[in-house]
C-alpha cells in the first residue's frame, strides 16, 4: 500500500497541461478562428464587434475548460445520472415564452437581461454525459435490443431531438445521435440493431423534411445546385465559387472577394469557403490535419481508459460532439450534404459554441487527470 509521501509524488506527477498535445492543438484552432473571423468581418468597422464577441468567448472558454478539467470524474459519475433531467430542461428553456429568443425563425436562443445564449450547445453535453452512465450501469444488456439500442437510443435520444426539432434545430438533432450512436457502436451495440432501425429512421426522417418547406427547398438545393443559382441555392453556389477562387495556394490572407457580402454567413457556418479563398488547398488540408489529430489524440486517451465504461464511452461521445459537426461543416460548405446551420467548432462565430467546445475539451482533459489519479 502507498504512503501519504508516495500518494503526493505521484500527484506531482501529473502535468500542468494533462494533455499538453490538445490544448496546443485546441489554442492554435482557435486563433486561427480569430484571426479569420477578423478577416472575414473587417470589410465594415461597425462589423468588428463580432470580432470582439467571439474574442469574449475565447476567455470564457479557457477558463470553463479548466474549470472543467479540474472536475473528479468519479464524482462525475455520481451525479452523471441526473445530467438527463438537465438536458430535458436546458432542451426547453428556448420554448418557454418570455425566456426564449427567436431569431431568424428559429426559438433556439435563451435571453436573461443582456445575456443571451444558445442552450442546444450544452444539451448535447449533458445528454453524452447521461448516456455514458446509463450504459455504465447497464454493461450486460448493452447488446440487447431494449437496453443497448431502444431506451438510450430511440427513447432518450429520440426524445431529445424531437424537441430541437420544435425549435427548429435539427442540425442539433442530428449531431446529437450521430455522437450517441458513435458512441454505442464503440462499447459494442449490435450493428444490426442499427440495420432493423435504419428503415423506420429514414421514414422518419423524410416525414420531418417534407414537414417544413425550408428543409425541401434545402434538399433540392442540394440535389440540384444549378437550377436556381439566385434563390435557394445562392448560398451553396457563392460557397463553392468562393473555394474555387482560392485555387492551390489562396489570395492571401484578408484579400477575399466573395467575404465583401456576396457569400452568405461568411464568419459563421461558411467560413471555411473563405479559409479555403484565402490560403487555398493548402490551408483546408492542413486545417483537416488539425482536426484529425485531434481525433487520433483522444482515441488514445479513449483507449486508456478502455478499462472504465463510463470513461471510455465519455471519451467516445466527448470526441464526437466535436468531430461531427467539424466535419459535416466540412461536407456543406463544398455541397456534399445539404445546407445546414453548424459551425465550424473554434473557427466559426459563436459565444455559445466556443464556450461548449472548449468545456468539452475540458472534460476530455478531466478524463486525463483520472488516468494520472487511478492508482491513488
Amino acid at each position: 500500500m502507498k504512503n501519504l509521501s508516495d500518494k503526493r509524488s505521484y500527484k506531482a506527477k501529473i502535468p500542468f497541461l494533462l494533455d499538453p498535445s490538445i490544448v496546443i492543438l485546441v489554442i492554435i484552432l482557435t486563433l486561427f478562428g480569430l484571426l479569420m473571423i477578423y478577416s472575414t468581418i473587417s470589410v465594415s468597422d461597425s462589423e468588428n464587434i463580432y470580432f470582439f464577441k467571439q474574442l469574449n468567448a475565447v476567455i470564457a472558454g479557457i477558463f470553463v475548460m479548466f474549470f472543467a478539467s479540474r472536475i473528479n470524474i468519479k464524482s462525475l459519475y455520481k451525479i452523471s445520472k441526473y445530467m438527463a433531467f438537465a438536458a430535458l430542461i436546458l432542451v426547453i428553456l428556448p420554448l418557454i415564452p418570455g425566456i426564449g429568443s427567436n431569431a431568424g425563425g428559429a426559438q433556439r436562443w435563451v435571453k436573461i437581461a443582456f445575456f443571451r445564449f444558445q442552450p442546444g450547445e450544452f444539451v448535447k453535453i449533458a445528454a453524452i454525459v447521461f448516456l455514458a452512465n446509463y450504459y455504465s450501469r447497464h454493461e450486460n444488456g448493452i447488446k440487447t435490443w431494449k437496453e443497448g439500442f431502444v431506451i438510450p437510443l430511440i427513447c432518450f435520444l429520440g426524445g431529445i431531438g424531437g424537441i430541437f426539432l420544435l425549435q427548429p434545430d435539427f442540425g442539433s438533432a442530428a449531431v446529437l445521435f450521430l455522437a450517441g450512436a458513435i458512441m454505442a457502436c464503440a462499447l459494442g451495440v449490435r450493428i444490426k440493431h442499427f440495420l432493423l432501425a435504419a428503415l423506420p429512421l429514414a421514414f422518419a426522417c423524410v416525414l420531418v423534411v417534407a414537414a417544413a418547406p425550408y428543409r425541401l427547398k434545402r434538399i433540392e438545393a442540394f440535389l440540384h445546385p444549378f437550377e436556381d443559382t439566385s434563390g435557394k441555392s445562392y448560398q451553396l453556389i457563392q460557397s463553392l465559387i468562393t473555394i474555387a477562387s482560392g485555387g492551390f495556394s489562396g489570395v492571401g490572407l484578408g484579400n477575399s472577394q466573395q467575404k465583401l457580402h456576396f457569400l452568405p454567413a461568411a464568419h459563421t457556418d461558411f467560413i471555411l469557403s473563405v479559409i479555403a479563398e484565402e490560403f487555398g488547398f493548402i490551408g483546408v488540408i492542413v486545417l483537416i490535419s488539425l482536426f484529425f489529430i485531434f481525433f487520433l489524440r483522444c482515441l488514445k486517451i479513449a483507449s486508456r481508459v478502455s478499462y472504465d465504461t463510463f470513461s471510455y464511452a465519455l471519451a467516445m461521445g466527448l470526441l464526437f460532439l466535436i468531430l461531427v459537426p467539424a466535419f459535416a461543416n466540412f461536407g456543406i460548405v463544398t455541397g456534399l450534404l445539404p445546407t445546414k446551420g453548424l459551425v465550424l467548432p473554434f473557427i466559426g462565430f459563436g459565444g455559445s459554441n466556443v464556450i461548449a467546445s472548449f468545456f468539452t475539451v475540458g472534460l476530455l482533459l478531466a478524463i486525463v487527470r483520472g488516468v494520472y489519479k487511478r492508482d491513488i
